[in-house]
């Protein structure tokens, strides 16, 4: 029941981990007298599904057959771990072969010794692959939130900042100059008139600009406030901002 697998597994290396997990249950941890041999077949099996040899460059360059220097690869995943429980079939192991140790004979404790041998093996094996399967996946949720993030802060760049934090990053990304810190914010909205105004008007003696209601109560009450003395133009032609209106 530990190592029950669902019929609608597909993988097959999850469906052949499954069955050896089964036998050592059967055949090593409930057995009455379980078998030293039977338990080291079982676990070399199991050791040969799980992983797979990557020739090294010694290896490579030796080419006289042996394996020795080979690189042995868990191709085991934290899904498959999962869903066979073999780690806990492991662990059992691993406490059966010790038991099944001590009430050996002198000839089957090397045997039973081995076996131990094989079962924690595959226990650190596992633990190292599931270690650096978690890792990978970490790095990579990493990647992709900072990728969402900077996808977020491209699109919200396109619009009004938020606030004066938003605002001061966006300054800052676009190397502009800062003024003030923080920032004053941009209007949120900026009032359109429908149809075109009047010029503004000029007084004589004191030179200030007045300009004519539009439709917008709101804009006509900060216009009554607004009265500078020189247009646009003027504040150019007399090289203000080193004789451009953008910096």
């Amino acid at each position: 029941e530990d190592q029950a697998l669902s019929s609608k597994s597909s993988h097959p290396l999850e469906q052949t981990i499954s069955s050896i997990g089964k036998s050592l249950l059967t055949d090593v941890v409930d057995a009455i007298d379980p078998s030293p041999e039977r338990a080291t077949d079982i676990l070399l099996t199991l050791q040969n599904e799980s992983c797979k040899q990557k020739p090294t460059a010694a290896a490579a360059s030796n080419n006289n057959g042996s394996n020795d220097t080979n690189d042995n690869t868990c191709i085991v995943t934290i899904a498959i771990l999962e869903n066979t429980r073999i780690g806990k079939t492991l662990t059992k192991t691993v406490k059966a072969c010790k038991r099944h140790k001590r009430t050996a004979s002198q000839e089957e404790t090397p045997q039973w010794e081995k076996a131990l041998e094989l079962a924690e093996t595959l226990l650190t094996i596992y633990k190292s692959a599931a270690d650096a399967e978690a890792k990978q996946t970490a790095i990579k949720k990493k990647k992709s939130e900072a990728a969402a993030e900077e996808a977020s802060s491209a699109e919200s760049s396109e619009g009004l900042p938020s606030n004066t934090s938003a605002y001061k990053a966006r300054l800052i990304t676009q190397k502009k100059e800062l003024y003030k810190d923080p920032p004053a914010l941009p209007p949120s909205h900026i009032l359109i008139e429908e149809t075109w105004v009047k010029s503004p008007k000029r007084d004589n003696r004191t030179g200030e600009l007045t300009f004519p209601p539009g439709q917008y109560e709101e804009t006509n009450k900060l216009l009554k406030e607004f009265r500078p003395n020189r247009t646009p133009e003027e504040i150019l032609r007399s090289g203000s901002f080193g004789g451009t209106y953008f910096r």
